[in-house]
């Protein structure tokens, strides 16, 4: 049987998977040979004392993978099973099932990483994608406010379920591509919302919390707090817009209800106020009218003594 360190040699010259391994300053000091294939380099012994940006990437690229390096030694913790890419300079995207490991010294101290990339198809990354996608419509679908997008033209993209249910639709894939006018929105509703659109995504500012109310597929009024903010592509360009909507129809009734109430409070204060004016007022001409009875019969009693 091969001597531990040959063996452990052949394995990695073996295995499809690339692995490499780098020190605490991010400089490789070795890798296996589907590695230094996959870079260009005839033997995995060239790769010792360089960088990311000796390899075929760009700087802004090379700088993340040294990112991300960075924290997982920092940190101490492993990355496992990211789903990450790399764009080569002649523009071939790789896209590779990442793990990356802190390497100990025999005091425990961490000295470098280990990372073992597996090469991903494209029919692999669409499966990723598509189960990707079906976990994130789950999280979009728990959450209690509704919620859609759309793109640069006002055109309906996705939504989640509570859009899809005030909106009188059966499937979500029914509103991509539709806008506010093939909805249950009078068409005064549907310019007033696209022109709220466009001013969110021409001016690039998140429009927040504001208040309107609007008539359901049920044809039921509702009150809705609508939030609206601008999607950005990956180079801060707006590419669309992102709206969420919380009913709050209990909560803005109840608050009507009290603004009803204390207007008839008031209303009533003002009428007890009126009232009390009113007895104050008879209760003086009754004191007046009592003083002149009183001084007419001390009048009419001292006529009489004289008499």
């Amino acid at each position: 049987m091969p001597a531990p360190t040959n063996l452990l040699q052949s394995i990695l010259a073996h295995i499809p998977q690339c692995v490499f391994w780098k020190d605490h300053d991010s400089v490789f000091q070795g890798c296996n040979q589907s590695w230094a294939t996959l870079i260009g380099l005839a033997d995995p012994e060239m790769i010792q004392g360089k960088t990311e940006y000796d390899l075929p990437w760009s700087q802004e690229d090379a700088a993340a993978y040294e990112a991300r390096d960075r924290e997982v030694m920092l940190s101490g913790i492993p990355q496992s099973h990211r789903l990450t890419s790399r764009l080569k300079d002649d523009g071939e995207q790789l896209w590779f099932d990442a793990q990356k490991i802190p390497l100990y010294d025999a005091n425990g101290q961490i000295v470098g990483i280990v990372c073992i990339l597996t090469m991903i198809t494209e029919a692999q990354r669409a499966q990723e994608l598509n189960q990707s996608a079906e976990l994130l419509q789950i999280v979009l679908d728990s959450i209690p406010q509704a919620l859609f997008w759309k793109d640069i033209d006002s055109k309906y993209l996705g939504c989640n379920r509570n859009w899809a249910k005030a909106a009188g639709l059966h499937a979500l894939s029914d509103v991509v591509g539709k806008t506010d006018y093939d909805f249950c929105w009078t068409p005064e509703e549907a310019k007033l919302y696209q022109e709220q659109d466009q001013a969110v995504m021409e001016t690039d500012t998140p429009v927040l919390h504001l208040i309107e109310q609007r008539l359901q597929a049920d044809g039921k009024p509702a009150w809705i707090d609508v939030n609206k903010i601008p999607i950005h592509d990956s180079e801060a360009n707006v590419i669309g817009l992102l709206g969420t909507i919380e009913d709050i129809t209990e909560r803005k009734s109840a608050e009507l209800a009290l603004q009803q109430s204390e207007a008839q409070l008031r209303q009533q204060t003002q009428q007890l106020e009126h009232t009390l004016q009113t007895l104050q007022r008879t209760q003086m001409q009754l004191v007046q009218t009592e003083k002149m009875s009183s001084l007419g019969q001390m009048v009419a009693g001292i006529a009489h003594e004289i008499n």
